[in-house]
């Protein structure tokens, strides 16, 4: 969301929806790379075909860096973000490779009420986002 100041007491509001097609690649710059495999990958991994059921356990991975500058504006925030509302004890776990030789590990566990919040945040919305703040 991008707020925009209209006068010094309101703010027009706009929903800025940005698409990423992920390739694996291995880059010497500023840029991206991710991939997704099967099962549970606690270290990076080559990209394979994923077929995702109800009972499914996947593991994607993605990184965006940069030597040169900080990529995250003063203001931002980081989220996942779906297309599908993720079920009741759907569990997450999110591992930060960058932060060297121990990794930092994040976990998140859909509840009812973040569920029931995605549902409504799907219809409204057409996405599902999960703040990486809410992640412990």
């Amino acid at each position: 969301m991008v707020a925009t100041p209209t006068s010094d007491l309101s703010n027009k509001m706009q929903r800025i929806n940005i698409e990423v097609s992920l390739n694996t690649a291995l880059y010497d710059g500023d840029n991206y790379e991710g991939s997704i495999a099967p099962g549970y990958q606690y270290k990076l991994f080559a990209n394979t075909n994923v077929n995702i059921t109800s009972k499914s356990a996947f593991s994607t991975y993605f990184s965006l860096f940069s030597t040169t500058e900080n990529l995250y504006k003063p203001g931002s925030y980081r989220s996942l973000v779906s297309s599908y509302a993720l079920p009741v004890n759907t569990k997450i776990t999110m591992i930060d490779f960058a932060a060297g030789e121990h990794p930092m590990y994040y976990y998140y566990i859909v509840d009812e009420t973040k569920y029931q919040a995605s549902v409504l945040s799907l219809q409204n919305d057409g996405e599902v986002s999960y703040r990486l703040s809410d992640f412990i």
